[in-house]
């Protein structure tokens, strides 16, 4: 009996399955990837906040460099405060600099990953699936505070790029010029470790990362060297010294078991967390009324009903430990072979032991914070150094199994890897309408700035800095038009428009009406919030001026900011809209009064009358 003729897949050698599985990875990292862009650039926070008030007291009021050697929360951010600095004096205190270079930092650390994964000798699925992860692992939007906030992203993603390059380097060093490229591993460890306080913890990947690339001893010495420098330099010269080394606290079996529990925390934020109310009280009624994530929830809810057990407590100490105990076995098998670890399995090894000794790092000097408050564990600050963690976990599997499994058996263990954008995407799109409402939030609170009706809620709510603190650095903005003072006709309020006022007619149509009458939180005189939007028109409004508000004799007594879409807009979008929403604030509000809203360019020149309430 003669054998079938091999089908056309066969002749032409198609692996149909494999680049299906391809193809839906790839789409799904290319959604995540668009997504995570068009959310930076739609709604990249543009105004101080959180800490900034505080820490921009001190770059203001401090001669340099006493300004940026300071200790920021046990941190040492040295580089970030020189970027800072830089952009107060060449572009005013913006935000736009170091939204730009943190979001340059983040989606080169993405896209550095996506690009070795790609060029893997593995798999076509395989190689797409690490594609996937490196997307996802770095630019997923539940890391929205860390994304959106330049501040934050400077911090985070400068030192996640530093470990990847780190890494290369120490790749390098195993095959060329040892001296030169731990050198350079050295040079950018020393920058992470001055750019967050979790950076020190590069260095142990670089000298672990070099000893398996069998580096001579004399080379090695280079980056533990630079390690024991950077460890003088932060715990016993630079300024606040004392305070660093007070904050360690060393109980082995508690930071253990913290550890596992800081490391667990994707796992709890994306699915198993989602209908914890101490962990998403603000958005349970949204999160249980969307299909996929309410039978996320369900699934999640089962096991707790059955055990008793809480996912943010005893489960995800389960969770961190068994990512742990993987990567040790992984590790181990790494230890037990010859030859050298190639460029991706490198890369994936130092984000794992980055992510590792950051979680002990932190662990050992907020213990006792974190055993106090345990929801902070999954908290939106820490989360990117977790995420890493996994995601170096994820690509050293997907080599191990790919390099294991013939093509069959690689496609079925593949399969689950389709769950994972699933799994990532409530999350993904819940805290993009977070950093969506906190975007309006701080573009009303420079309407509230520049029309000098200072709303409480704004500027006086923040346990971190004391409102003292917040009106000095107010100050210091308005005298120097920095951050919110320096856009174009901050210096207008209290001087009389001069020009004529156009009727919008057809091409602007406008809204507006005052949604609360306030107190000015230093003096109790009175001010109003007021919002709306632009109907139609909304290019033209966007060149013709600036959001203006007039009283009955002309004269400037408030001002709008743009801050949102449209009223039920969503926030999760693949295109890059005008925003048509606007908030504003009036001082010395008289709700007899009535009021303008125009369009200036000049308190000289002709405007447009968009609205009279």
């Amino acid at each position: 009996m003669s054998a079938a003729a091999p089908g056309w897949r066969e002749r032409a050698g198609v692996d149909l399955p494999g680049r299906l599985l391809a193809g839906t990875f790839l789409a799904a990292a290319a959604l995540y990837l668009l997504t995570a862009f068009c959310a930076v650039v739609n709604f990249a926070w543009l105004q101080p906040l959180f800490d900034q008030f505080r820490l921009y007291d001190i770059y203001l009021s401090q001669p340099f460099p006493d300004n940026v050697l300071q200790l920021e929360n046990g941190h040492r951010p040295i580089v970030p405060a020189l970027l800072r600095l830089a952009e107060i004096h060449a572009f005013a205190a913006n935000q736009k600099l170091q939204v730009v270079l943190g979001t340059g930092f983040a989606f080169a650390t993405a896209l550095t990953l996506a690009l070795l994964a790609w060029r893997a000798p593995l798999p076509l699925p395989a190689r797409a699936a690490g594609v996937l992860a490196s997307v996802i692992g770095v630019l997923w939007l539940a890391n929205a505070r860390m994304l959106l906030h330049g501040n934050e992203a400077v911090h985070a993603y400068l030192v996640a790029l530093c470990v990847v390059s780190a890494a290369l380097c120490c790749y390098r060093a195993g095959r060329d010029n040892a001296t030169l490229w731990l050198g350079l591993a050295s040079l950018c460890c020393g920058l992470a470790t001055f750019s967050f306080g979790g950076g020190i913890a590069s260095f142990v990947a670089a000298i672990l990362l070099a000893w398996l690339q069998r580096v001579n001893l004399r080379a090695l010495l280079l980056p533990a060297v630079t390690l024991f420098a950077c460890i003088g330099v932060y715990l016993f010269v630079l300024p606040g010294d004392a305070s660093v080394r007070e904050q360690l606290d060393m109980r082995p079996l508690a930071l253990a078991g913290m550890t596992a529990r800081w490391l667990s925390s994707p796992w709890i934020v994306a699915w198993l967390g989602l209908g914890d109310a101490d962990l998403y009280g603000w958005a349970q009624d949204y999160v249980r009324a969307q299909p996929l994530s309410a039978a996320m929830i369900a699934l999640a809810e089962a096991p707790q009903r059955w055990t008793g057990l809480r996912w943010t407590q005893t489960g995800s100490v389960g969770i961190g430990a068994a990512g742990i105990a993987t990567f040790g076995l992984l590790l181990l098998r790494r230890l037990r072979q010859r030859e050298k670890p190639d460029r991706l399995e490198t890369v994936a090894l130092g984000l794992c032991l980055f992510a590792l000794a950051t979680a002990l790092v932190v662990c050992l000097g907020r213990l006792q914070y974190l055993q106090q408050w345990p929801m902070q564990a999954f908290a939106d600050r820490y989360l990117v150094w977790p995420c890493l963690f996994w995601l170096g976990l994820a690509l050293l599997l997907l080599r191990s199994i790919a390099t294991h499994l013939g093509k069959a058996a690689l496609h079925w263990a593949l399969l689950p890897w389709l769950i994972l954008p699933a799994i990532a995407w409530p999350a993904h799109e819940l805290w993009t309408g977070w950093g969506a409402s906190v975007y309006r939030n701080l573009q009303q609170s420079a309407a509230s700035a520049r029309a000098d009706a200072l709303d409480e809620r704004h500027f006086g709510s923040n346990p971190a800095v004391a409102a003292d603190v917040t009106l000095r650095t107010l100050q210091f903005f308005r005298n120097r038009r920095l951050a919110m003072y320096a856009e174009p006709g901050s210096d207008w309020l209290g001087q009389q428009f001069r020009g004529g006022l156009q009727a919008a007619g057809t091409r602007i149509a406008a809204h507006a009406h005052t949604r609360e009458a306030l107190r000015d939180m230093r003096d109790g005189s009175p001010i109003a919030h007021f919002d709306g939007w632009i109907s139609s028109g909304v290019r033209a409004a966007h060149k013709t001026g600036e959001l203006v508000v007039l009283d009955a004799d002309s004269y400037v007594v408030g001002f709008a900011e743009f801050s949102f879409i449209q009223p039920m807009a969503a926030a999760l979008r693949l295109d890059l809209p005008r925003k048509r929403g606007y908030d504003g604030y009036i001082r010395h509000y008289d709700p007899a009064a009535r009021y303008r809203l125009v369009l200036l360019r000049d308190l000289d020149a002709d405007g447009v009358l968009l609205y009279e309430f």
